[in-house]
């Protein structure tokens, strides 16, 4: 592993295309990482305009090109708003270590922006009137607030972006949609698996889909069911609500127990009152419905792109954070997400650690996440191939105590599929980690999704 340490990065530029201009650059080695750089910046586009952005560095008349998929933060479909991104060196194959250990003290970064194939689209339902309302109104928004996603983004409202399978506009379907690699890749060190993982298979959505661009917070939970659920997570309007079932609270435990033969909810449970209560853009089709993302929805919106254990495809980067008991960390993961390395109390509000490409926050870490998908030991290792693909169907279709699967790990995830001393590994971007009976935990929450509930429902 590369390690070698600079001066303060001196001098920051930048370098825009099209109508689009980047302001206020600044950039700063990141320590105790000496490996990685942040870079701030400011952007502005037109209203019709969105870029992707990617960083360049250079020093001695030398430049080298950074792509966004060697970047931490949110890189695509990008409007006006301040931004940030981390770069890990360690990623790139140039520049070399000894360029940069050469030119310490002298490096520039720019941050360069091209036309971006897909804005990024929001769909924002506006929970303030909480639940006597008949109705919480909804809209559609391409790009986030100049001002970013402030408190009220993850307390008052609920915000979900749309991710892309071949849909645009109105459009919200395609014959051939998008396929990616779903699970983890055969070649890699089985040290650093879990025992739930399956090998890669390829996946394919032909539906668009939304996902909360964070975690259900406890504000949100009580504004949409008007009811509370006391947990050891740490207390706040804006971190996730845990100690929520997947049955209990979540679908509910008599139509909600029935996917993948049946898409009904509860009509009391959270996703019953979403369903019934958001008015909707009448451009959305009645079958997207309120639910929670299947693994390979969550698995695809997570990746954002990547192939690696982080959403920036980053590769590992372990370190031992207690020399007494030999506990490792991942300094990637740490800038991603709150793991038991850098948070072991009570969890964190959402949306403190970077973004993905997409910007969606902590896919890795602070709460574990449930999916709609069942689960069972044995049918794991043989992955989900196909369109659309799903999980198994229970062998009773009326069971309430049927494991579903949990991503994304928590902040202090002790699971018992994990090797021990190693329990940052359920965190990563492809990590299966299994539950049982759909119970409550103070570890695991949930990220609302907005999906076509006819392209699983009956198989």
């Amino acid at each position: 592993m590369r390690r070698y340490i600079f001066a303060v990065v001196l001098a920051s530029i930048t370098f825009a295309s099209s109508g689009a201009t980047v302001e206020r650059v600044f950039a700063r080695q990141m320590w105790p990482w000496q490996t990685h750089f942040e870079v701030s910046y400011v952007l502005r586009t037109s209203s019709a305009e969105a870029v992707d952005v990617s960083l360049k560095v250079s020093a001695g008349g030398d430049e080298y090109a950074i792509p966004a998929s060697e970047l931490l933060g949110e890189t695509a479909g990008l409007t006006s708003g301040e931004y940030k991104l981390v770069w890990d060196s360690t990623v790139s194959s140039v520049p070399t270590a000894a360029w940069l250990k050469a030119n310490s003290g002298q490096l520039a970064f720019s941050v360069v922006t091209a036309p971006s194939a897909s804005a990024a689209e929001y769909l924002v339902i506006d929970l303030s009137g909480g639940p006597a309302a008949a109705s919480w109104p909804s809209e559609r928004m391409v790009g986030r607030p100049y001002g970013g996603w402030t408190d009220e983004y993850k307390a008052t409202k609920l915000v979900l972006r749309r991710i892309y399978a071949g849909g645009s506009g109105d459009v919200f379907s395609s014959t051939t949609g998008v396929t990616f690699k779903f699970g983890c890749d055969s070649g890699d060190d089985q040290t650093y698996k879990c025992s739930d993982d399956f090998n890669a298979v390829d996946a394919t959505f032909t539906n668009d889909y939304w996902i909360g661009v964070f975690e259900l917070t406890q504000k949100q939970y009580q504004l949409i069911t008007g009811t509370t659920v006391s947990s050891t997570f740490k207390t706040g309007d804006t971190c996730p609500q845990a100690q929520i079932g997947y049955y209990t609270h979540i679908r509910g435990a008599t139509a909600g127990c029935l996917w993948p033969s049946s898409s009904d909810v509860d009509s009391g449970s959270l996703m019953g009152i979403l369903r019934a209560k958001v008015a909707l853009p009448a451009e959305i089709p009645p079958a997207w419905k309120f639910d929670l993302p299947t693994e390979a929805q969550w698995e695809y919106a997570c990746r954002a792109g990547t192939t690696g254990p982080w959403n920036n495809g980053g590769t590992y980067d372990v370190y031992i954070y207690d020399e007494t008991k030999s506990l490792e960390g991942d300094h990637n993961l740490d800038l991603v997400g709150w793991n038991p390395a850098n948070c072991n109390t009570s969890g964190k509000p959402v949306g403190e650690k970077l973004a993905n490409a997409w910007g969606l926050y902590d896919m890795h870490g602070n709460a574990a996440e449930y999916c709609i998908d069942w689960n069972y030991a044995g049918i794991t290792q043989q992955g989900r191939s196909g369109f659309e693909p799903m999980g198994y169907a229970p062998p009773s279709a009326t069971t309430t105590s049927s494991a579903r699967v949990v991503k994304g790990g928590g902040y202090s995830s002790y699971w018992t599929t994990v090797t021990s001393q190693k329990y940052w590994k359920g965190h990563r971007s492809c990590g299966h980690v299994r539950t049982y009976d759909g119970d409550a935990s103070n570890y695991i929450t949930c990220r609302v999704a907005l999906r076509n509930s006819a392209a699983n429902a009956g198989h």
